[in-house]
Order: structure tokens, then C-alpha cells, then sequence
């Protein structure tokens, strides 16, 4: 018996609504997670040397090893990494 905690099913239920989101159930486009300001983690900015560290790998072409060195390194959900990280491309697109 797989046993879960009370915030990897919230992670589990806001990935589900964001990949609905995305399925064409709602009006939601896409670009609009796009061009929102870059999200907060924790009510903060990641640090200057996370950010480098992910811009690095975006650079190599490892976004999704991005991802996953943000999650683990904030203990963040795999959508609120996503949308750090894609924000973050976004942000820097022709600079990187």
C-alpha cells in the first residue's frame, strides 16, 4: 500500500489541474503562464547563486535537470519548479 502525505496530494491535485488547464478544458492559454511575472518561492526570490546554477543547465540544455535541482534544493512542487524555471528562461531569453 502506497501511503501519502496531505502535500503530495495537493501537488498531485495541482498537477492535474494544470495539465486539464492545458488540455483545452478551461479558456486558460498557455502563454499566459508565459508572460506572468517570475513567481516567488517561498515568499522569496531564489537566491542569485540558485538562479545561476539553473541558467546554467538551461544554457546546457538541461531544463529538465533544472527542474529537478530546484525542487529538491527548495522542496517545491513539480509545477511551481516548472513555472520558476520556464520564467526564468523567459526572462533571460537571448542573454543565455
Amino acid at each position: 500500500m502506497i501511503k501519502l502525505t496531505r502535500r503530495q496530494l495537493n501537488d498531485l491535485k495541482s498537477d492535474m489541474e494544470r495539465l486539464e488547464n492545458r488540455s483545452g478544458l478551461t479558456e486558460t492559454p498557455m502563454s499566459s503562464t508565459i508572460t506572468s511575472p517570475a513567481p516567488r518561492i517561498l515568499g522569496t526570490e531564489a537566491s542569485e547563486e540558485i538562479n545561476e546554477r539553473l541558467l546554467l543547465l538551461i544554457r546546457e540544455g538541461n531544463k529538465i535537470k533544472a527542474i529537478k535541482e530546484l525542487r529538491t534544493a527548495k522542496d517545491l512542487s513539480l509545477k511551481d519548479a516548472k513555472d520558476y524555471v520556464d520564467h526564468l528562461e523567459k526572462r533571460y531569453e537571448g542573454k543565455i
